[in-house]
This record gives C-alpha cells, structure tokens and sequence, in this order.
C-alpha cells in the first residue's frame, strides 16, 4: 500500500522544475477564472493557491518521465506551434533525458516546432533525424527493432 505521505530527493528538480512551471502557466488561467466567476482575480489567485497546496500535500507522479526506461517517446501531435519558452522547458527535457542515456523519439513533429528545435540544435544534436516519426505506428516498428525489452 501506497505511504500517503512521501518524498525523495531524487525527485526534487523535476518537482521544483514542474511547479513553477504549472504556477507560471496556471497564474492566468487562475485570474481568468477568478474573474469570470463574478468574485474577482483574487478569487481565482487563492484557488489556485489552495489547489496546488493540496497537489504537493498528496505527491506527484514519479512513475511518468521511469528510471528502467531507456527510450521515451514524445508526441507532438497536437503541438502545431511552439513558442520560445515551451521550446526552452522541452530543451531542458531533453537534455535531462539524454544525460541520464536515454534515447528521445518525436512523433507527429509539425514544421513549425520543427523548425525551431533546428534553430537551437536540439535536431540534430539531441536528437537524431532517424528518431522523429511522423506516425505512432512508425515509432512503435522502430522500437520493436531497436529497443530491447527491460523487465
């Protein structure tokens, strides 16, 4: 049975890391909705305050980004744009996974994003052309290839 209350270091970057970059993003989102409720951005300020509380009070997900995997796939599908900061946290990703030796796969790579990944060398220097896919069926044909089964 799961402990309810948990913590290791070996995770404290990524949890570090992954706050700020939901406060960052759900700010807005917050005041936005503080206001349409009709209460005011405050509101909407102290409701993301508490929920993020509670988001910490009860853990994370450290089963997402395992340590026994060594290729992790990301699909960018439904990313038909990317802006300067979500490409720099997609680089720092990058990055953190390559350095613990693990192979990086894009799926569904629009030209846009990809163009700018070329722009700041994460294609090719991270990741090689022969590891983007245009379809999730083409990366699983490789990984049957390529990847050996880790238990």
């Amino acid at each position: 049975m799961r402990k309810l209350f948990t913590f290791d270091l070996r995770y404290l970057s990524g949890d570090l890391f992954g706050g700020l970059t939901a406060g960052i993003v759900a700010l807005p989102l917050a005041l936005a909705f503080g206001v349409s409720s009709g209460l005011g951005p405050s509101a909407g300020l102290y409701g993301a305050i508490f929920v993020s509380f509670f988001a910490a009070l009860f853990g994370g997900t450290p089963k997402q980004i395992p340590e026994t995997a060594s290729t992790l796939v990301i699909r960018l599908d439904r990313v038909p744009y990317i802006d300067q900061s979500g490409l720099y946290a997609l680089e720092t990703v990058i990055i953190d996974l390559v350095q613990q030796g693990k192979k990086v796969l894009l799926v569904g790579l629009d030209q846009q994003p990809k163009y700018m990944m070329e722009r700041i060398d994460i294609i090719p220097d991270l990741i090689p052309p022969e590891q983007i896919f245009e379809t999730f069926k083409d990366c699983v044909h490789w990984m049957r290839i390529h990847v050996e089964e880790e238990y």
